[in-house]
């Protein structure tokens, strides 16, 4: 994938989670990645959804609006995976209680999305 595609997911990606933020929900992984209309994100490697997911987050959490990978969820458990966890644990969010560190950022990024 090359960088003006990289940029283009990017935006999108922030986007569409910025959406999904106002109305106070959630999107899976897989809405997400029908969104996108980017199937080859799927494979592992430096442009990846967990990358992408990164960046946007780390973009959004530098801009105050919290981690806005929070809102994208697993289909079976309405939770993010693993990778949410470690950024967000990166970032300073840590508690014994993985669904605390979930819920309190999914607030933030609601709370950002309310003033943006």
């Amino acid at each position: 994938m090359d960088d003006a595609r990289w940029d283009e997911l990017v935006t999108t990606t922030t986007a569409v989670l910025e959406a999904v933020a106002r109305r106070r929900s959630t999107i899976t992984y897989q809405r997400l990645r029908e969104a996108l209309e980017a199937p080859d994100l799927d494979h592992r490697g430096p442009h990846d959804l967990a990358a992408l997911l990164r960046t946007v987050s780390v973009r959004s959490d530098d801009a105050d609006r919290g981690l806005l990978s929070a809102l994208v969820v697993q289909e079976g458990n309405g939770m993010p995976g693993g990778g949410f966890f470690r950024l967000a644990a990166a970032r300073g969010r840590t508690s014994s209680d993985p669904w605390e560190v979930w819920r309190a950022e999914v607030a933030d990024v609601y709370e950002g999305a309310a003033h943006a």
